[in-house]
């Protein structure tokens, strides 16, 4: 009665081990899928911001251009008029 008893706690510790041992594989497995997950999406929003910003420098870079060539414009108006204003 005393080995069927052992044997059946052993055995119940072996299952207990085995169970132990493939629920940890399950979440290290699950954990390292959410961490790629959770780097891909962190990845992606990083080149969208990058992007985002990269299309707002361009648009100040054309208003800017905009505006000093429209300045330029006007000097070269001013000398063309005072030019022709003294001859």
């Amino acid at each position: 009665m005393k080995t069927a008893e052992s044997e059946l706690k052993s055995k119940l510790q072996k299952l207990e081990q085995s169970m132990d041992s493939k629920w940890t594989e399950t979440l290290k497995k699950e954990c390292e899928k959410l961490r790629r997950e959770i780097n891909s999406q962190k990845d992606e929003e990083r080149r969208a911001e990058i992007e985002r910003i990269t299309q707002l420098k361009e648009e100040e870079m054309a208003a800017a251009k905009q505006g000093w060539e429209f300045k330029l414009r006007q000097l070269l108006d001013e000398v063309l008029y005072k030019r022709s204003a003294s001859h």
